[in-house]
């Protein structure tokens, strides 16, 4: 079963289902589109008052659950045009959550199906929502065909997650507190099959066949498909980020539409450090474009010991030297914006910000309108190089064919080196820039906008509503993840 977490920390669902009601919520669009069924569980029922929230005016807190589910099912059935019901089993209930982290739900196909009629490929488990489909009927009449469990626990524990609770409105501004419908939209696709069943402990697919899903997983430092591969070569696969990736046609097409191109430093001279300098885009100010900037680089000097060069003091001592060149400057003591408006007053073309820790991060700020300039994050030992150095010639530049989150122009899975129960291969890798509706982590950015989703779920045989690509959303302010520290 996989899940949607406030962190990254692995769990394992329970699978247990009280119903107490079935209630029918159709889609309102064209008459093709697919029709999903809640089978109601603990929590939608509850009739706990409640006042009116965003676009949702129930009065109970089960009849606003209800009215989020019944819009995840407008959003997912108006693109998958249908003729056999899904059946959607759901309840909240007590999950692991602490005040640093938890899961916030989990999901999964209630069956697999090998050899559906009208399946495109033979010897192949498919989730039993898609089955049905493809073979035009429903294969176990009365069955769930897929079972979501939602965290009861963000509304009753005050230590749960710092005790915001979840959002019931449908506007997405949940501010500190956790977006129902995004976190139900990335359940159900869970639930319609992105999901694999390759077993974490052996690597062995159950009955020796793979999943859809599985037939597309690509590993491509080994050069292998996960069907084509053993075991034991499976096993080593799950955990070789950033080498395992998505290989469909749609989403890969889709992904170099949705997601930005990678930047970073190409250092011309002094020869010894020649070479290309991996970079994370600031979230404020103008995108770099392949062209990019170029020019020398000047560590900038604002004058106040004991680190004159983190840019933080305003004029700088050396700004007729940064004038129309791309200012370094050293992370830390001031907020990123301040760093790249006192470069822009000095007259930088550009600005490059050395991180100070291990590690890449996205320079975030609310208040960057008035920047002008572009800049990035590099490495903190590149900086460290790059400070030490004279005479520095560069680039900053958008980088040509590379996309974050992917790898050979392919989608990456999330493949951390440490298995992740609930979460690892079944979801895209944390890498993506903008974030994705399938990422383990949800985050504020996200809205009803299904961004890959629809080309995953064609990929793997499911018929939609055909739609051009959606334009990449706005860059978010925030690139953190749902999750308190």
């Amino acid at each position: 079963m996989n899940s949607r977490r406030a962190t990254g920390s692995p769990r394992r669902a329970a699978a247990a289902l009280c119903l107490f009601a079935a209630l029918l919520l159709s889609s309102t669009g064209p008459l093709s589109a697919a029709e999903f069924i809640l089978l109601a569980g603990p929590g939608f029922n509850d009739a706990t008052p409640v006042d009116p929230a965003p676009g949702n005016p129930g009065t109970t807190l089960g009849e606003q659950r209800r009215l989020v589910m019944a819009r995840a099912f407008e959003i997912l059935g108006a693109t998958l045009p249908g003729d056999v019901p899904i059946r959607v089993q759901a309840q909240f209930v007590a999950q692991p959550c602490t005040a640093g982290g938890g899961v916030l739900a989990s999901a999964s196909p209630f069956r697999f199906i090998a050899n559906p009629a009208g399946a495109p490929l033979a010897d192949t488990f498919y989730p039993i929502a898609l089955a049905d489909q493809l073979a035009g009927e429903d294969l176990f009449p009365g069955e769930p065909d897929l079972r979501v469990n939602i965290n009861a626990l963000l509304d009753s524990d005050p230590n749960c997650l710092g005790g915001d609770g979840w959002y019931y409105g449908l506007d997405h501004n949940e501010g500190p507190a956790a977006d129902l419908l995004t976190t139900i939209l990335h359940e159900l696709t869970h639930g319609l099959g992105f999901t694999n069943r390759s077993n974490s402990q052996s690597g062995a697919f159950p009955i020796g066949l793979p999943d859809i899903t599985s037939r597309f997983i690509f590993d491509t430092e080994a050069q292998m498909h996960w069907d084509d591969m053993t075991p034991g070569e499976r096993l080593a696969s799950q955990v070789n980020d950033p080498n395992v990736v998505f290989d469909g046609e749609e989403v890969t097409q889709l992904a170099a539409k949705f997601l930005e191109a990678q930047v970073g430093v190409q250092v011309d001279s002094p020869a010894p450090l020649a070479g290309a300098y991996a970079g994370l885009p600031a979230l404020f100010g103008p995108r770099l474009s392949q062209n990019g900037v170029g020019g020398p680089v000047i560590v900038v000097d604002d004058g106040v010991q004991p680190l004159a060069s983190d840019g933080c003091e305003g004029p700088f001592v050396n700004a007729d030297l940064v004038a129309g060149r791309i200012a370094l400057i050293r992370r830390g003591n001031c907020s990123f914006v301040q760093k790249v408006l006192n470069a822009q007053a000095a007259g930088a073309a550009a600005v490059i910000v050395a991180n100070n820790a291990p590690g890449l991060i996205f320079m975030a700020g609310a208040d960057g309108a008035a920047v002008e300039i572009p800049a990035l994050m590099i490495m903190q030992a590149d900086g460290d190089a790059l400070e030490a150095a004279v005479d520095v010639e560069a680039g900053m530049s958008a980088l040509a064919g590379l996309f974050f989150g992917t790898n050979q122009g392919m989608m990456r899975l999330h493949a951390p080196s440490t298995f992740q129960g609930g979460s690892s291969i079944s979801h895209w890798t944390p890498a993506a820039f903008p974030d994705l509706s399938m990422e383990p982590s949800t985050s504020p950015s996200l809205t009803d906008d299904l961004d890959l989703t629809i080309a995953f779920l064609r990929d793997i045989g499911w018929r939609t509503v055909e739609e051009s690509p959606r334009p990449p959303r706005n860059r978010s302010e925030s690139r953190r993840p749902r999750s308190r520290p």
